[in-house]
């Protein structure tokens, strides 16, 4: 399996408009009030990665569907049993998925895919120690991260609707600087996202001292 960023940018290009509103509005949920929603978040956060997971390894669209579906279910109800583990694992496949999708980028380099398995397995056992080490910050980061990765599909669905320019401008950018997609797209989001949550996490536990 190879995480392309090529593929991800393909499937918001050819995602329904009429998902956009919603994407965003749980995109900024996600991003904002994932560690206060914590318990029900971990849980639908599991169900989309799940859903993601299961589509990665069929072409047609309806076995995507059911697979996808059942293993997000799966996730989601072992997140509701234990959202510790969860964020664990969580944190471990967002890893492996950064670090693959954005070596993914450097397609000159010709790298055999036995490269792309360890870069992501090294990303999936950094992610899930820090989970260990740090559980509050870590489920901060995944809520934050599927959060802005919501987000930008909602507005890919939005933008080109009502602000066409733009949205050329920066599909012919990605086009030709794939590699910005990670870091700018997705990594200011989840950074805002992720800060935004952790001071309000500090306020909260101040608070309540």
């Amino acid at each position: 399996m190879r995480v392309h960023i090529d593929n991800w940018i393909a499937l918001l290009r050819d995602a329904d408009p009429v998902w956009g509103f919603p994407l965003v509005v749980l995109g900024l949920v996600l991003m904002f009030m994932g560690w206060q929603v914590h318990k029900l978040a971990v849980p639908f956060t599991a169900l989309l990665v799940g859903m993601i997971v299961g589509q990665l390894f069929f072409d047609s669209q309806l076995p995507r569907l059911i697979v996808g579906a059942v293993i997000g279910l799966i996730f989601a109800a072992a997140a509701c049993f234990s959202t510790r583990y969860s964020v664990a694992v969580l944190g471990g496949m967002v890893g492996a998925f950064v670090f693959s999708g954005y070596l993914s980028t450097f397609e000159n380099l010709q790298l055999p895919i036995a490269v792309d398995w360890a870069v992501a397995a090294f990303g999936f056992a950094g992610g899930t120690a820090l989970a260990y080490v740090m559980f509050r910050e870590m489920a901060i980061f995944v809520t934050a991260f599927v959060g802005s990765l919501l987000l930008v599909s909602g507005l890919n669905g939005i933008v080109p609707q009502y602000i066409p320019v733009l949205y050329q401008t920066v599909s012919s950018f990605l086009a030709d600087y794939p590699a910005f997609l990670v870091p700018f797209l997705i990594g200011g989001p989840t950074l805002i996202g992720t800060l935004s949550q952790m001071a309000g996490a500090d306020k909260a536990e101040a608070g309540a001292l």
